[in-house]
């Protein structure tokens, strides 16, 4: 009897985590209140040495 109750419990709580994100509101398309920027193209430089031991030693 006991297991029974427990296990209704534990069905009602699972039900309620499950059908809480169900309820907020639909996405809207309407334009944020805060103006930002276009977006800007960059150029972007990565330069890589390899270095291993903490300097940079010429080749040869």
């Amino acid at each position: 009897m006991r297991r029974t109750i427990l296990r209704a419990i534990a069905l009602l709580v699972a039900a309620a985590v499950l059908l809480s994100g169900c309820g907020g509101s639909a996405p809207t398309l309407a334009p944020s209140p805060t103006a930002t920027q276009a977006p800007q193209a960059f150029d972007l430089v990565i330069l890589h040495t390899n270095d291993v031991r903490g300097f940079t030693e010429p080749c040869g």
